[in-house]
């Protein structure tokens, strides 16, 4: 979750990207306590997102032709993880 949750900030795709942190989160929370480094680490993606999301509600879904290829990048390193992902599954 916290990998999708990168991955989907990086795209723009915000809202989606905070419910994976989230969800991240409550799993970390669960098993390490919140007092771990990586509910600290997702506390502060979270936090950057609603500052984020507040400072560039202009022009949100507007893609440069660089911005489109980090973009068409971004999905296939995610479709690559995705695709591991299941591989290591029994």
């Amino acid at each position: 979750m916290f990998v999708f949750g990168d991955l989907l900030s990086q795209t723009g795709r915000k809202d989606m990207a905070k419910a994976m942190y989230n969800r991240a989160l409550s799993g970390f929370t669960t098993v390490q306590g919140p007092s771990s480094n990586w509910c600290r680490k997702l506390e502060d993606r979270l936090q950057a997102l609603q500052i984020t999301s507040a400072e560039s509600k202009v022009g949100q879904n507007e893609f440069t032709e660089l911005g489109a290829a980090k973009s068409r990048s971004l999905k296939q390193k995610g479709r690559k993880l995705g695709r591991r992902l299941k591989l290591d599954k029994p």
